[in-house]
C-alpha cells in the first residue's frame, strides 16, 4: 500500500481547484439540526426542567412542621404510599434517556465540528463522517481521541465532548446517588376515628380480696414492665422558693392502647383517664431523740418527736388544720441503716432511705377525689454498727426502749430541702418534710407528639456495672427536657364531661343493662369506682396506714429497720434512688414512682376496658423519604454541566459549521467520496481499521489531519490539510460523466 502516499496525482490535482469559492451551506441554521435534533435537545432541556422541579418538590415539600402536617396532599400521597424512592428512580431513568439521547446528537454535532474544523486524522475520517448520521454517543469520538489525550484541551468542541462523556456517564448513576440522600422518618398519616374505651365499669381486674392490705401492698411489690408514654399538661409552674422543692401541679392522661398502638400515636382527641398529682418537700425543724427499741435481741434505732415545716397555700387544706401553714406533726419512725451479711457483690444500690408516714389525713372525702400523704424522709449513710456506738444504759418507761441523743443541739447543716443532724462525729441522719396531693378524674383530652412515642425499659449494663436509667428519667422530665426529647404527648386542651355525656359511653359496656334499670345512678359511678379501685391499690393498706408508729415504706434493698413498713421492689428502689441523685430531691422521685404505681395499675385492667366514645386518632408511618440534600445537590451539579456542554456544543455547531446536517446519512458517505481518499477507500473494501492504520502509518499519512473542504463546483468533500490544489478541473470532470447514468450524476453533484 505504499501507492498511498501519492494520491495527490494530476488527475485529483485537477480535482480540487477553487476552495475559495463562495459559501453554500447545506441548508439554514435550525434545519441542519434536524426535526429529530431540535426536538431532542429543546424538549430534552424542558423535560429536564420539569423532572428537577419535581424532584426539589419531593426534597422540599415537608415544610417545616414536624411529620409533614402542612405539606401538600399531593406530597404527603406519595410519601405516605411510599413511592417517593420510585418516584426518584424513575425522575433519574427519565433523566438518563433525556441526557443518553441529547449526547447522541451533541456527539454527531461535534464531530461536524471537527470536520468542518479540519482538525481529523486520516484514519480517523470514515468515523467522524458517519458519526454525524449515527453513533453510540460520546464515547464514540472519546476513544479515538483518547489515542491523543492533548487534543481535548486544544479544541472546544473536543474539550467539551469530553465533559460531555463525564457528565453523562455520572448521569447513569443519578439513581443511586438520590437514593443517599433517603432517611427512614416518621410522617403522619389521615385521621381515623373509633371507639376508644378508656377505662373499666367492671372491679374484676382491680377490686381488692379478703386480705385486702396484703393484697394492696403488692402494687409497692410489682417491677413495672415498662414506662409507657403519656400525655402531658403543666396545671401550675412549681413554686421557687427557699428551703422548698416544688414539682408544680401537673397533669397526665393516661392513653388508652397497647404498646403497639401508643408507639406511633400522634394526635389524640377523646375519653382519658387524667391523674394530677404535686410534690413538695419542706426543709423542717425537729424536736425530739434518737432511741433504741429492743427487738429479737437486738437494738434498732428509732426517732421520736416532732416536727415542724411550712406547707405552701396549695397544701394547706391538706396538711394542716383549719387552712393553717405552719404545720407540727408527731411522729416515732424506725431509722434505716445498711447491713451487708455478704462479701459478695451487688448490683442494688445501699442508700438508706426511707418513708415515714404520717397518720392519713381526710380520709372521709374518699380516695376517688383526691388524697394527701404527708412523709418524713429519712436519708442516711450511717451503717448499724455505728448507731450501736451511743450509750443506751438509760431504760426509758415505755418496755424495750433506750434514749440515745437529743436533737436539742439543733441542726450540724442545712441545704435547700434538707436538714442534718449529727449524733456523734459518724452517725448523721437527712430529713425533709413531703407533701404529696393526687386527683384523678375522666375527661375529654386534646394532645398531640411531635416524634413517636417512646416506652423506654429499665435494664441493667453488666459490663459498665450500672443501671440504664436515663431514659426513663427523661421521660418523666427529670433534667428539663423538651416533649419531643422525651417522647410524650403535649395535652392543649381538656374538658370535663357532661351526665348525658357519661351515659352515652356505657352502651356497649358490660354493666349497660344494670345502669338501664336504675333510677338513681347515673354513669359517673363507674368512673369514680374505676379511679378509687386504681388509687386503692397504691394508697390503701400502704400510704393510710395508721398506729401508735409510723408506717414505713424504704427504699434500700440491702438495708434493714425494724417496725411496720413496706419494702417496695427493688426496681422501684433503683428508679427513686437514680432521680434523687441526680435532682437532689425526693419529690419529683415520689411524684414519678406514684405516677408509674397509678400507671401500671391501669394498663393492668386495660383487657376489660369498656367505657368510652369514638375518638380521633392520628398515627404516624414510618417511611423512606429524602432527607439530605447532598445527593439532589451533586446530581444537579452533574446534569447542569451535561446542559451547559449541550448548550455550547449545539452553539457552535450552529455557528461554525456549513456542511453537516444532523440525522442525514447520505451526504456523510458522499463528502467522503473525494480523488484524495478514492484509492484508500478502493483498497479498504475488504481491510480492518487496523489494516488501514498500519498502511497509513508506513506511508507517513497517520498523523495528517483532514477535513471538509467547499469546492468551486459546490460540492463539498474530505481533503486532507495538505492536499494538492493547483489545477481547475472539475468541471471536465463533471461534464465527462455519463449522460446515461443521470441518478450517479446528480449523486455526484
Amino acid at each position: 500500500m505504499s501507492n498511498l502516499s501519492s494520491v495527490g496525482d494530476s488527475e485529483s490535482s485537477s480535482y480540487y481547484a477553487g476552495t475559495k469559492a463562495a459559501d453554500n451551506p447545506t441548508g439554514k441554521m435550525q434545519g441542519r439540526l434536524g426535526t429529530w435534533g431540535r426536538t431532542i435537545i429543546i424538549l430534552g432541556w424542558i423535560i429536564e426542567v420539569i423532572i428537577f422541579a419535581f424532584l426539589f418538590f419531593l426534597w422540599n415539600g415537608e415544610g417545616t412542621a414536624s411529620g409533614g402536617q402542612r405539606a401538600s396532599k399531593f406530597w404527603r400521597w406519595i410519601m405516605l404510599s411510599q413511592l417517593a424512592s420510585q418516584s426518584a428512580t424513575l425522575s433519574s431513568m427519565i433523566l438518563q434517556m433525556i441526557v443518553d439521547a441529547q449526547a447522541t446528537v451533541c456527539t454527531a454535532l461535534v464531530a461536524a465540528l471537527m470536520l468542518e474544523a479540519r482538525d481529523v486524522r486520516v484514519s480517523d475520517i470514515p468515523r467522524f463522517s458517519v458519526l454525524r448520521a449515527i453513533n453510540g454517543g460520546p464515547s464514540s469520538i472519546a476513544e479515538p481521541l483518547a489515542s491523543a489525550p492533548r487534543k481535548f484541551f486544544r479544541s472546544w468542541p473536543a474539550f467539551l465532548v469530553l465533559l460531555l462523556y463525564i457528565s453523562t456517564l455520572a448521569v447513569q448513576f443519578s439513581s443511586t446517588i438520590l437514593v443517599t440522600d433517603f432517611r427512614q422518618t416518621s410522617l403522619l398519616e389521615y385521621s381515623t376515628q373509633r371507639r376508644v374505651n378508656a377505662l373499666s365499669t367492671t372491679p374484676d381486674l382491680l377490686e381488692s380480696p379478703t386480705n385486702a392490705t396484703e393484697y394492696m401492698a403488692q402494687a409497692w411489690e410489682m417491677a413495672p414492665t415498662s414506662f409507657p408514654p403519656f400525655a402531658e399538661q403543666v396545671v401550675e409552674s412549681p413554686l421557687e422558693l427557699e428551703g422548698l422543692s416544688d414539682t408544680g401541679n401537673i397533669k397526665r392522661a393516661f392513653l388508652p392502647f397497647t404498646s403497639q398502638g401508643r408507639q406511633y400515636l400522634r394526635e389524640y382527641q377523646g375519653a382519658a383517664v387524667t391523674y394530677k398529682s404535686r410534690v413538695t418537700c419542706s426543709r423542717p425543724t425537729v424536736e425530739g431523740s434518737l432511741q433504741f427499741k429492743l427487738a429479737a435481741g437486738s437494738y434498732f434505732p428509732r426517732i421520736r418527736g416532732n416536727v415542724t415545716w411550712t406547707s405552701e397555700e396549695a397544701f394547706a387544706n391538706f396538711s394542716c388544720s383549719q387552712g393553717e401553714t405552719l404545720c407540727t406533726r408527731a411522729f416515732d419512725c424506725p431509722v434505716p441503716y445498711a447491713v451487708n451479711n455478704s462479701n459478695l457483690s451487688s448490683i442494688l444500690s445501699r442508700q438508706p432511705t426511707s418513708l415515714c408516714l404520717f397518720n392519713g389525713t381526710d380520709q372521709t372525702s374518699g380516695l376517688h377525689t383526691s388524697f394527701s400523704d404527708i412523709f418524713l424522709v429519712l436519708n442516711s449513710d450511717t451503717n448499724y454498727q455505728d448507731w450501736l456506738d451511743f450509750n443506751v444504759s438509760n431504760q426509758t418507761n415505755t418496755l424495750g426502749r433506750y434514749n440515745g441523743p437529743s436533737f436539742s443541739q439543733g441542726p450540724t447543716l442545712s441545704s435547700n430541702e434538707w436538714v442534718e443532724y449529727g449524733f456523734g462525729p459518724v452517725a448523721k441522719l437527712n430529713m425533709t418534710v413531703c407533701q404529696n396531693t393526687i386527683t384523678m378524674g375522666f375527661e375529654n383530652i386534646t394532645a398531640a407528639a411531635t416524634v413517636d412515642l417512646e416506652e423506654p425499659t429499665l435494664n441493667y449494663d453488666s459490663s459498665a456495672r450500672v443501671w440504664e436509667t436515663g431514659d426513663v428519667l427523661e421521660l418523666m422530665n427529670i433534667g428539663n427536657t423538651s416533649n419531643a426529647t422525651r417522647g410524650i404527648m403535649k395535652i392543649s386542651d381538656t374538658s370535663a364531661y357532661t351526665e348525658a355525656d357519661l351515659g352515652s359511653m356505657m352502651q356497649g359496656s358490660f354493666n349497660y343493662d344494670w345502669l338501664s334499670a336504675q333510677n338513681h345512678f347515673g354513669a359517673d359511678i363507674f368512673v369514680n369506682q374505676f379511679n378509687h379501685l386504681v388509687l386503692n391499690r397504691i394508697k390503701g393498706g400502704v400510704l393510710n396506714s395508721e398506729g401508735a408508729e409510723n408506717y414505713s415504706v424504704y427504699f434500700c434493698s440491702h438495708c434493714y429497720m425494724d417496725g411496720d413498713l413496706t419494702d417496695p421492689h427493688p426496681s422501684l428502689s433503683v428508679i427513686f434512688h437514680a432521680i434523687l441523685n441526680k435532682t437532689g430531691s425526693v419529690a419529683p422521685a415520689m411524684q414519678s414512682l406514684l405516677f408509674w404505681m397509678a400507671q401500671n395499675q391501669y394498663y393492668n385492667s386495660f383487657s376489660g376496658f369498656d367505657f368510652g366514645e369514638n375518638s380521633t386518632m392520628v398515627y404516624s408511618k414510618t417511611v423512606n423519604i429524602p432527607q439530605e440534600w447532598n445527593g439532589i445537590t451533586a446530581v444537579a451539579a452533574v446534569v447542569s454541566l451535561n446542559m451547559i456542554c449541550v448548550a455550547m456544543i449545539t452553539w457552535l455547531f450552529l455557528r461554525r459549521t456549513n456542511y453537516s446536517k444532523y440525522g442525514d446519512i447520505w451526504h456523510t458517505i458522499a463528502q467522503i467520496l473525494s480523488p484524495d481518499l478514492r484509492h484508500l477507500l478502493e483498497r479498504a473494501s475488504r481491510a480492518t481499521d487496523k489494516q488501514i492504520k498500519k498502511s497509513l502509518e508506513e506511508a507517513g499519512s497517520e498523523d495528517v489531519d483532514a477535513g471538509l473542504y467547499l469546492l468551486e463546483s459546490g460540492r463539498v468533500v474530505v481533503l486532507r490539510n495538505n492536499a494538492p490544489f493547483q489545477h481547475m478541473a472539475v468541471d471536465r470532470m463533471k461534464t465527462g460523466l455519463s449522460t446515461e447514468t443521470p441518478i450517479s450524476s446528480h449523486v455526484a453533484k
